[in-house]
């Protein structure tokens, strides 16, 4: 069934803030805990950033950029560009379910840019891993 079809027949408001986002949620907090830790050894900060690159590359299109600040104990800043071109409750439930998938992990808020019926664009920061 085509992603389109399915996140277009949520219509009311209600659904969105009730279902959407806490199924979105829910989906986000099992991909930390078990698919993360499936593919690589441990979850940490380098291998959230690398599922995320080899997950992304199933989308249409995906930028990430990285700026490295070695002034403030070698933080990086990650951008993020995800072009997806399926509709805007996709791109709520993409932004629901990346939180619960990063936030945990990096131990800090995710900024999102841009969030549009075909694309979301988002931002966080990471430390060296201890």
């Amino acid at each position: 069934m085509d992603l389109r079809k399915v996140f277009g027949r949520i219509k009311k408001e209600e659904d969105v803030q009730n279902y959407l986002i806490d199924d979105s949620r829910e989906l986000g907090l099992i991909a930390a805990k078990e698919y993360l830790p499936y593919f690589y050894s441990e979850s940490n900060n380098d291998t959230l950033v690398q599922f995320l690159d080899k997950w992304f590359c199933k989308f249409q299109c995906h930028q990430h950029r990285v700026d490295n600040d070695n002034n403030y104990n070698n933080r990086q800043h990650h951008y993020f560009i995800v072009n997806h071109d399926i509709n805007m409750n996709f791109s709520i439930a993409l932004k629901a379910f990346l939180e619960a998938l990063i936030e945990p992990i990096i131990k800090r808020p995710v900024k999102f840019n841009n969030l549009t019926q075909n694309a979301i664009s988002f931002s966080f920061e990471t430390l060296p891993n201890c």
